[in-house]
């Protein structure tokens, strides 16, 4: 069995539909809909991911940085201005430049996702690399999660420190585990508010932290597209009959009496849905670490 393509389920649903009228550009923002409905309502196996990011306070020493005047372009041949922390709107100090005007405090106002280069604000000075540059960013207590990035963080693991990182529910509970909060010191703590993953202590230097998640779907975008983070054997059940609903309580509306073709796919996509917690089943436990006598973590902090 293979996954069907999106002009697949849109053949099919056209012809229970019976409405030429609607084309595939009509159907494929309803196909998406549901797609991220059932991705918010369940833990699809598919969209289980993980990846690392750099938290602390931002800082980078090379000999690989050269500056450009006409572009305002920072750049690192060796690639690790992105490894190192730096973002866009950080404000960053300079020195080490062998030419006195690079040596500045300015503000980041974009950045290459390999980290090659950056550009800033203010004035530089065409620089060749060769001198041992170092670029310090602000000490900040969060940075953005990944883009893809849909919900239930379930572990996060320092790769610096060779050590779990606790996951608390809320900033508020991360916060209210220090009695001063933002000082200096390795992670113990993360939480996740909105768009942002928060953390306590703050590294003085970067901190590589790899994150567990759940992404968000792939959207389909042609009739060509395969929404491959479902059971195969449910692609079908699901989102026909999600799209069926969607099109006939719009055709139906405003009939007198039961909405008949509308109840009949939501009952049928609420047995898909029965049958999708059935296959993905209860969702995975880490086996529960022994508690140490000393409570080493406390000495970190």
């Amino acid at each position: 069995m293979a996954i069907e393509t999106a002009q697949d389920l849109y053949d099919e649903i056209v012809g229970k539909v019976h409405d030429t009228s609607y084309t595939l550009s009509d159907v494929l923002p309803i196909l998406n809909k549901g797609l991220k409905e059932i991705a918010g309502k369940f833990l699809l196996p598919e969209l289980e991911t993980s990846t690392e990011i750099p938290v602390g306070t931002p800082k980078i020493t090379a000999t690989t940085i050269s500056f450009t005047a006409s572009t305002k372009t920072i750049a690192d041949s060796g690639k690790g201005l992105v490894k190192a922390g730096f973002r866009e709107g950080y404000t960053i100090t300079i020195t080490g430049a062998s030419e006195a005007e690079n040596n500045q405090t300015t503000t980041i106002t974009s950045i290459q996702s390999d980290g090659s280069s950056m550009v800033v604000e203010g004035t530089l000075v065409d620089e060749s690399a060769g001198s041992e540059v170092t670029i310090t960013g602000p000490s900040v207590s969060y940075v953005p999660l990944p883009s893809d990035y849909h919900k239930n963080l379930f572990r996060c693991y320092s790769v610096t420190n060779n050590r779990q990182i606790e996951i608390y529910e809320s900033v508020a509970l991360l916060l209210r585990r220090f009695s001063l909060v933002n000082r200096s010191g390795v992670v113990v703590g993360v939480a996740v508010r909105g768009s942002n993953l928060y953390y306590q202590r703050i590294p003085p230097s970067p901190e590589t932290l790899r994150i567990h998640y759940y992404k968000m779907p792939t959207l389909l975008t042609d009739g060509n597209s395969k929404p491959d983070c479902l059971p195969e054997h449910l692609v079908r059940p699901l989102l026909v009959n999600y799209a069926c609903r969607e099109i006939f309580s719009e055709i139906e509306q405003g009939l007198e009496g039961e909405k008949v073709n509308t109840l009949f796919h939501h009952n049928l996509l609420r047995e898909a849905m029965a049958d999708l917690e059935d296959f993905i089943g209860p969702e995975g436990k880490e086996p529960e670490e022994i508690e140490e006598e000393i409570n080493w973590g406390m000495y970190l902090i």
